[in-house]
């Protein structure tokens, strides 16, 4: 990743705390060594280049700041280094020494492709300057799917213990949907040294199917609470955020279920490669019955869900993100009741897709992911003697083809495989997904 590049992603993302001056015992003794030969020789150009980018990997911007400076002093008129300056200073919360250095390049006809990567940086930077951000994407597409209702694909399933022949709406089937998500956000900067905040998150998602109406979704999420830096107890690029949030999914044109609840999301810069991030919450959802789901009130419990994510550059390869996780999900009945353990990695990278990038890198991504999913009970309207026990694999390819700085074409592959104990609930499904994305 070139220093430039790592600079953008982070000003992209809203990575703004400033991170620890940590990093492995190897990456610091190369620090000090490329620092150790600019004592030596300070107008080195590629010296002071390779220090700069190795000291903002390590979140040592000031470090990198300087080096850059040492450029600037040599070659006046490198748009290069002024670019990563003027996002430097953006990352530091320097808004006005950074618009100085953005704007001249934001109108330099000579060099088009950083004429256009100071110009988003100039309105990410003015979003920022505002106590008052908004950020926000909106995805539509279309889905293809070989079995969207999870239903078991052979034509016997049991009933109260006894096998018996079904057909119609209770063996799979392919299906074609049509979907929109929108995601918002918006934060109110206290105004503090540490950028402390007031966030709001909001998401709604529907979905509406060619043949199978009973599976049109309708869903609403919204969450807010502050957020902290950690660096008031001392502890540097960490943040922590208690939040209250509010749940509402329509099944099949009905009412699905209703939650509230809340949580405690921990965010935590491990060193200038890797973050930590802890999230627990609980929320009570009350579950409605319907003409399609008769019997959807009998689950309606508390749902108790811890998460634990790391993610990681992996030099000039990409980022390499691992999780894990449980879910308690509690019911009226235990049959309903269960216990859900999954572990997940993911590889997400970047690439120049030669013409047809459009001066923008594609992204690909890759995940997969297993659940262990135990019931309490055995179902007595199933199988009475049988307590049903799942494995689950989730398998997803994503590929995100930008097609303007704020519009991308995204292509996905994703795989489900369920296999139980009870076969009523093994399935398969298969789905293909084309849409466009818009960042708001």
């Amino acid at each position: 990743m070139t220093l430039v590049a790592g600079i953008c992603l982070g000003l992209a993302t809203g990575c703004f705390t400033r991170v620890a001056e940590a990093g492995d015992p190897a990456s610091r003794a190369g620090l000090d060594q490329l620092f150790q030969q600019l004592l030596v020789d300070p107008g080195n150009l590629d010296l002071n280049l390779r220090y700069a980018e190795m000291a903002e990997t390590l979140g040592n911007l000031e470090a990198a700041v300087s080096a850059l400076d040492r450029v600037l002093a040599r070659y006046p008129g490198a748009p290069e280094p002024r670019l990563a300056l003027g996002l430097l200073y953006a990352r530091l919360g320097s808004y006005d020494m950074a618009r100085a250095y953005l704007m001249p390049l934001a109108t330099d006809t000579a060099t088009p492709e950083i004429a256009g990567r100071a110009r988003e940086a100039l309105r990410l930077v003015d979003q920022l300057a505002s106590r008052h951000q908004f950020g926000g994407s909106l995805f539509v597409g279309v889905q293809s799917q070989t079995n969207p209702g999870a239903l078991p694909g052979a034509t016997n399933i049991l009933v109260a213990g006894v096998d018996t022949l079904v057909a119609g709406n209770f063996v799979k089937h392919h299906d074609f949907d049509g979907f929109a998500k929108a995601d918002g956000g918006y934060r109110y900067d206290l105004g503090t040294a540490f950028r402390d905040a007031i966030e709001a998150h909001g998401v709604a998602y529907a979905s509406v199917f060619g043949q199978q109406n009973r599976l049109d979704l309708g869903l609403g999420e919204v969450s807010v609470g502050p957020r902290w830096s950690l660096q008031h107890v001392g502890v540097s690029g960490g943040d922590i955020s208690p939040y209250l949030l509010l749940d509402y999914v329509s099944l099949g044109g009905s009412t699905y279920y209703a939650a509230y609840g809340g949580g405690l999301n921990l965010h935590q810069q491990l060193d200038g490669y890797a973050t930590l991030s802890l999230d627990a919450q609980s929320r009570q959802a009350n579950y409605s019955s319907s003409t399609n789901y008769p019997t959807a009130n009998l689950l309606t419990g508390r749902i108790d869900r811890v998460t634990l994510e790391l993610s990681r550059v992996i030099g000039e390869i990409g980022t390499l993100t691992v999780n894990g996780g449980y879910t308690r999900q509690n019911a009226r009945a235990a049959f309903y009741a269960s216990e859900d353990y999954v572990v997940g990695a993911g590889f997400t990278f970047g690439f120049d897709a030669g013409p047809l990038s459009l001066g923008l890198p594609w992204q690909a991504n890759f995940s997969a992911a297993h659940h262990w999913i135990d019931y309490d009970a055995a179902d007595p309207g199933v199988s009475p003697g049988a307590v049903r026990r799942d494995g689950r694999w989730q398998i997803g390819v994503a590929q995100i083809i930008p097609l303007a700085p704020q519009i991308a074409a995204v292509a996905q592959f994703y795989r489900d495989i369920d296999s139980s104990t009870v076969r009523n609930y093994s399935y398969t499904n298969t789905a293909f997904t084309l849409g466009l994305r818009f960042g708001l």
